[in-house]
């Protein structure tokens, strides 16, 4: 086969397609066709492709594409992976909100519809929940009264619990606990999964939580405050100890610095003599003869200059030594510090200006320079006096430093207050919470009294002597166990049954208990009453499959007759009504109302009203076979392990059906003791019950359940593979 393939833009605009979620593969392979591009390795991954639709991971039907329909290598970015899809009701969005926005602040990827939706405009609403939910980690269920309504969650939770969870019990399914929960919200399949806060949620995923470990996290905060409140008293122990030490020092350097001052004063009245020897020097520069003396002068006033900043020089470095001792109160004085005029540069300045001037004394015609000469020296004498004021200015604020110092000290007790103040607010935090704790466990101590205290009121029954008796009526007959009578009808078979309106079966004719198994029946039998609604005449429930099996088993032996459970295709066979069949969508009726107890004539009455809860058989209209409460009032197990896909394995005319560890047989032939207890397979159950909405009481509705469960309203119907003839 000759290859022919896209060039770039073409190959790209397909990917962007396939990862927008815009169309599918099917759509991505018609559309290649109308490209015309052919390739033999293509068609065998799209053979692949449609023979295992799910086996090819995305990445890997991605880089097919690339290598067989493209000319040049196009980078493929791998589908948006979610830790977690969060289903809510939009009518509980602010709780909600609140949830996702703790999630996200853990470092969790989350779906939630209200934002994430926007980001994949062009693809619709039901693919991209499906595509989220197909690549999420996990999925959190906010189970609220306006959540458990919605059709769009019960989809999302259905999806994802039956199709994804049950499959892989790594990828978990979570129920939180929202706003007007109660247990009655869940619907049956989803009783035996545990409903958590959020907190119990994020322990499972190991994140931080906010509010269970919050007395941890402050018996720690509390730990740790008192680590702090210790160590700041030592170091203010330490600073005490400092400060008394800086003290004696800064006595000292005070009297330095009284010293200092002194001898400043001194100085300054040398310079004052200095500057009246200047005056007389000035006075003998009118006669010309007196040059030479003032050549000498002038050298010896350099000389007496010179020693005067040599003097200076000590003092500016007597000062700079107190103001480093300054420094290590406070660190600020340093810039302070580097910011005084340097004085010893321009000393040296004066010095060569010095030179010149002794090089111009040489000359007697100089005379009047050298006058003017002195009255600049003058200058240079006042201006030193000025910066040794300024020196004297900087002792000053270096003592407000070492005040400001000291002060930082009275901030930082008060910061030790403030800290023992916390601990004492967080110390009666804890104890407020340790009340609270301790309270919670006491009324989870008195809630178990209670309930052991119920369970010890439940009196067992002895079990009776069995005694039986059979009449027939025609083709049904009537059975008799410990003076309970039970009903029998006939149900004759099919060669073209039309199971879940998609596959043509055959059924041998059977018989179908006219009524559930009661609870007077299972007491008579079993010499016990399990259920939780309690009346003799109302259907037996708090039955796992498994006890079903056991007590079908029990009636076979007593009664010597072949009593089981029906097989997926018989029931539904029966439940709409065999060959007298006229195609209602329930049981007997198309109204509902007409023929089942469900939840909107029992749950949604309230746990006080008199028709919570079950109801007793009989009660509403019997569909076209005469059998009762095919539709709703307990669920009914079945024999067969629940399958989705069991109409592609079951050939047409197939006699009988029976779908056992993924396997078809005769269910004439089925042997339940062989049967394995395996609790990671389901097991189908029929017919909805007292607390499912109309949609899933329906002749056709089908679901799976694991069989140890005994939840109330599971429960079960006879069914017998005696022919009638032999009655």
């Amino acid at each position: 086969m000759a290859d022919n393939k896209l060039n770039k833009e073409q190959a790209q605009e397909i990917i962007t397609l396939i990862q927008s979620g815009i169309i599918r593969m099917p759509e991505v392979f018609e559309k290649l066709d109308n490209y015309g591009v052919k390739s033999e390795k293509l068609e065998n991954f799209k053979t692949q492709f449609i023979t295992q639709r799910y086996g090819i991971g995305f990445e890997e039907a991605m880089q097919v594409f690339v290598n067989e329909t493209a000319k040049t290598n196009i980078k493929v970015i791998a589908p948006t992976k979610y830790d977690i899809f969060f289903s809510f009701s939009s009518s509980d969005k602010a709780e909600a909100i609140e949830h996702v926005r703790n999630l996200r602040k853990c470092g969790m990827s989350v779906f939630f519809s209200d934002d994430e939706l926007n980001k994949s405009a062009g693809q619709d609403f039901v693919d991209k929940i499906n595509d989220a939910l197909k690549h999420a980690d996990h999925f959190i269920l906010h189970c609220t009264p306006n959540a458990m309504e919605s059709p769009w969650v019960k989809k999302e939770y259905k999806l994802f619990y039956n199709f994804i969870h049950l499959h892989n019990e790594k990828r978990g399914f979570f129920i939180l606990q929202g706003k007007g929960f109660n247990a009655d919200l869940l619907p049956f399949e989803l009783q035996s999964v545990q409903v958590t806060l959020l907190a119990d949620i994020m322990k499972t995923l190991n994140l931080k939580l906010p509010e269970e470990e919050i007395i941890q996290k402050l018996t720690q905060e509390n730990t740790n405050l008192q680590k702090k409140y210790s160590k700041i008293k030592e170091e203010t122990t330490f600073v005490h100890q400092e400060l008394a030490e800086r003290d004696e020092e800064l006595k000292i350097e005070q009297k330095q610095n009284y010293t200092l001052t002194a001898q400043i004063k001194l100085k300054e009245k040398e310079i004052e003599q200095k500057k009246q020897e200047i005056e007389q020097l000035k006075t003998q520069a009118q006669n010309p003869q007196e040059t030479n003396q003032l050549k000498n002068k002038i050298i010896e006033k350099e000389e007496e200059v010179e020693e005067l900043y040599g003097e200076i020089r000590k003092i500016k470095e007597e000062i700079t030594f107190v103001n480093k001792r300054l420094s290590e109160v406070k660190n600020e004085l340093t810039t302070e510090r580097n910011q005084k005029y340097n004085l010893e540069t321009k000393i040296e300045q004066k010095q060569k200006e010095i030179e010149q001037l002794k090089t111009q004394a040489q000359n007697p015609q100089e005379t009047t320079q050298l006058k003017n000469k002195i009255i600049e020296k003058e200058n240079e004498i006042r201006d030193l006096k000025t910066q040794i004021q300024k020196i004297n200015d900087e002792l000053i604020l270096a003592n407000k430093k070492l005040s400001d110092a000291k002060n930082e000290v009275v901030i930082e007790r008060n910061q030790k207050y403030n800290l023992e103040t916390k601990i004492e607010q967080k110390q009666k935090e804890i104890e407020i919470i340790n009340n609270q704790k301790n309270e919670l466990q006491t009324e989870n101590k008195n809630l178990y009294s209670k309930i052991t205290i119920l369970e010890n009121k439940i009196i067992t029954l002895e079990k009776p002597a069995i005694v039986t008796n059979t009449q027939t009526t025609g083709k049904n007959y009537t059975e008799t166990i410990n003076g309970v009578s039970f009903e029998m009808i006939w149900v004759e078979g099919s060669d073209n049954f039309l199971f879940q309106d998609t596959k043509r079966i055959r059924l041998d004719g059977f018989y179908v208990g006219k009524h559930l198994v009661t609870q007077q029946l299972y007491q008579a039998v079993m010499g016990e009453n399990p259920s939780h609604f309690k009346a003799p005449q109302k259907p037996v429930e708090k039955i796992n499959w498994y006890k079903a099996i056991e007590v079908v088993e029990k009636i076979s032996k007593i009664t010597n007759k072949n009593y089981n459970l029906p097989s997926d295709a018989q029931w539904e066979y029966a439940a709409k009504g065999g060959k007298l069949s006229k195609g209602y969508q329930y049981a007997g009726s198309d109204n509902i109302d007409e023929v089942a107890c469900y939840k909107n004539n029992s749950k949604e009455k309230g746990e006080k009203h008199a028709d919570y809860g079950t109801h007793i058989v009989g009660r509403y209209k019997p569909n076209e076979l005469g059998i009762y409460d095919m539709s709703g009032n307990v669920y009914e197990w079945c024999l067969d392990n629940y399958e989705d896909k069991i109409l592609d394995q079951i050939p047409t005319n197939f006699s009988n059906p029976l779908w056992v560890e993924n396997t078809l047989i005769d269910s004439n032939t089925i042997i339940n003791k062989n049967r394995t207890k395996n609790d990671k397979f389901r097991i189908v159950l029929r017919g909805g019950s007292w607390i499912n909405y109309d949609d899933w009481c329906g002749v056709s509705d089908r679901n799976g359940y694991n069989p140890t469960l005994d939840y109330n309203d599971l429960g079960f119907r006879l069914f017998s593979f005696v022919s009638a003839k032999s009655l």
